[in-house]
C-alpha cells in the first residue's frame, strides 16, 4: 500500500506539468512551470490622513518545491519582495508540504486623499 506522500509524489506531474493544470511562469527571472490563482480586495473610505482606499491584489503560486529549490538559491519567506511575471510582490507565505510549494503573494497599493 503506498503512503499519502507517494500519492502526492505520484500525481504531482498531472498538476505541475506542461499540458496540465499550470504554465510557464517567470519568478525573479526564472522560468518555472506553475499553477497560479489570483484575486483582489478592495477597502474604502477614509483609512486615514493619506489614504481613501486600498486596492490589494492576491496570488497563489503553487509549483514544484525541487524546480524551485534547483532554480533558486532557497525558499522564499514571510516578507521577502519578488518579481513574478513582470510585477513585484511581498511574499505573505511559503509553505512546502509533499513536494508542492504554495507562495502567496500580495501587492497593494491606495489611492491618495486628495
Amino acid at each position: 500500500m503506498m503512503t499519502l506522500r507517494e500519492m502526492f509524489a505520484k500525481d504531482l506531474p498531472t498538476f505541475i506539468s506542461a499540458g496540465g493544470l499550470s504554465k510557464l511562469h517567470t519568478l525573479n527571472g526564472v522560468i518555472l512551470q506553475a499553477a497560479t490563482r489570483h484575486y483582489t480586495s478592495e477597502m474604502s473610505g477614509r483609512l486615514s490622513d493619506q489614504y481613501e482606499s486600498v486596492h490589494g491584489e492576491h496570488l497563489s503560486v503553487q509549483l514544484k518545491a525541487e524546480d524551485l529549490l534547483r532554480k533558486c538559491a532557497n525558499l522564499p519567506v514571510e516578507g521577502d519582495r519578488l518579481q513574478f511575471d513582470g510585477r513585484w510582490y511581498d511574499v505573505e507565505s511559503c509553505e512546502n508540504e509533499f513536494g508542492i510549494c504554495r507562495l502567496v503573494l500580495t501587492s497593494y497599493r491606495g489611492a491618495y486623499v486628495r
